[in-house]
């Protein structure tokens, strides 16, 4: 189950990287790397924003999830659903960076991120299952993500000539801030909801109106940061215009500074 749900977490996300490989081809037969720039930074912003939070939100409830879901004693699989949401949550980094790598012709250094990540996830896996049995499989497969991750993101911001530093924050660190914030009362929510008799249909309901209420507060916090340029603001604006209530919600100092 474990992995079904961190699969069923990706599709999303996957979605949103789908058209860039065909965008980044036709900016590099161009040479304009100013403008490969520009689409790696707004598509790792836009990429973040969606994917820390589910992320984030998956981590806090997978114990609660698996307990209405399959009832008591299921912890390790609660267990796989958070470590393997987190590796993914890894590998997110790396999305648009390796489009990109794809789209300009080398995919090389895609290839080496996964071997680096196999490799290093089946070596640490041979190993660890016999000392810490189940949990040194999904430990492996986790420090797997964080070698290759790493190994891709120093080798590709330097083929770009851009600091990593400066990529994680302006991409990751206001996202992961909020949710991160936002998720301390869903802990303690699912931590006492959980000692309860609930009931299947119940809890779902628990987790979806969690879900819709930390994913409304995060984006109405989000959309009032500097996170955002002016670009960012009108793309909001333009789709938002379209869901009834979006001015409202948004407040009407923030639709007038947008214009």
């Amino acid at each position: 189950m474990g992995n079904k749900v961190v699969s069923a977490v990706k599709t999303l996300p996957l979605f949103l990287l789908s058209a860039l490989v065909p965008a980044v081809s036709e900016i590099d037969a161009r040479q304009d790397t100013k403008t490969l720039k520009k689409l790696y930074h707004r598509g790792s912003k836009y990429l973040m924003i969606v994917s820390i939070p589910t992320v984030i939100f998956l981590l806090v409830s997978a114990h609660f999830l698996t307990y209405v879901w399959l009832g008591k004693g299921f912890g390790n699989t609660a267990l796989a659903i958070q470590i393997l949401g987190l590796a993914y949550g890894l590998n997110l980094i790396t999305g648009v960076g390796t489009s990109i790598v794809k789209g300009i012709g080398k995919p090389e250094y895609e290839m080496r991120y996964a071997l680096i990540t196999m490799i290093t996830s089946l070596i640490l896996s041979l190993i660890w299952v016999r000392i810490i049995g189940y949990k040194g499989v999904l430990l492996a497969v986790l420090l797997g993500s964080v070698f290759g991750t790493i190994y891709f993101m120093l080798t590709f911001q330097k083929l770009i000539e851009e600091s990593i530093w400066n990529f994680v924050k302006e991409t990751c660190s206001i996202p992961l801030l909020y949710s991160t914030i936002l998720s301390l009362p869903l802990v303690v929510l699912f931590h006492f909801t959980g000692r309860f008799e609930v009931g299947r249909i119940p809890g779902l309901g628990i987790i979806l109106a969690s879900a819709g209420l930390f994913g409304f507060i995060y984006l109405f916090l989000m959309i009032r940061t500097d996170y955002f340029d002016s670009y960012d603001r009108n793309l909001v604006l333009r789709i938002g215009r379209k869901i009834p209530f979006f001015k409202f919600w948004m407040g009407k100092n923030y639709m007038e500074v947008s214009k």
